[in-house]
């Protein structure tokens, strides 16, 4: 409960992206001891998955991909929370459904980071490397709280950016403009 409190106090005010990022990894550890965390977006224009955040024991991870048959595309076409062991995803690979392997895991969730109308735009996963026995079943219910939290928070700063990119537009359009420019409310 302290975790998620902590969780929601850093959404609401973490001053960037990547502070957020940190700070989601750092409570799901003091939760769920984990030393593999994934957090990876649609980049819509380029058709790519980008992952801005990750922690990791190998360094095997592209930060950018083209979209492809991986854990993550997989996640994202099921529309739900993925949970897959080792033997789960030997069968994956073997019948096409996922292609693409950077190292072999032993467990992984990959849970679908949503937008407010429903759309799912990126994946919030946890993995094993080593850990034969490692398995996040008894802890997907809080995974699935904080992969809503981090949906929320992204979705807010892409708003807040959006608006203030808006504004530094406008902003210029009228400082460079050389005519003057009045602006009149007709009501008053």
């Amino acid at each position: 409960q302290t975790a998620l409190r902590e969780l929601t106090e850093a959404v609401n005010f973490a001053s960037s992206t990547n502070e957020l990022y940190a700070t989601v990894y750092r409570l799901l550890n003091k939760v769920l001891p984990t030393h593999n965390l994934n957090i990876a977006v649609v980049d819509e224009e380029t058709a790519e998955i980008v992952v801005p955040y990750y922690v990791a024991e190998l360094d095997v991870l592209p930060r950018r991909r083209p979209m492809g048959k991986g854990l993550t595309e997989y996640t994202i076409a099921q529309d739900r929370t993925v949970s897959l062991s080792e033997t789960d995803m030997e069968q994956l690979y073997q019948t096409g459904e996922v292609a693409l392997r950077f190292v072999k895991l032993n467990h992984w969730v990959g849970l679908p980071l949503k937008n407010s109308t429903g759309k799912t735009f990126g994946v919030l996963s946890i993995f094993s490397i080593k850990d034969e026995s490692a398995r996040y079943d008894d802890a997907i219910k809080i995974l699935r709280i904080v992969a809503t939290q981090l949906s929320m928070a992204l979705e807010r700063r892409q708003a807040l950016d959006a608006m203030a990119e808006s504004e530094a537009r406008y902003r210029s359009v009228l400082e460079q403009s050389p005519e003057a420019v009045l602006l009149i409310d007709t009501q008053t």
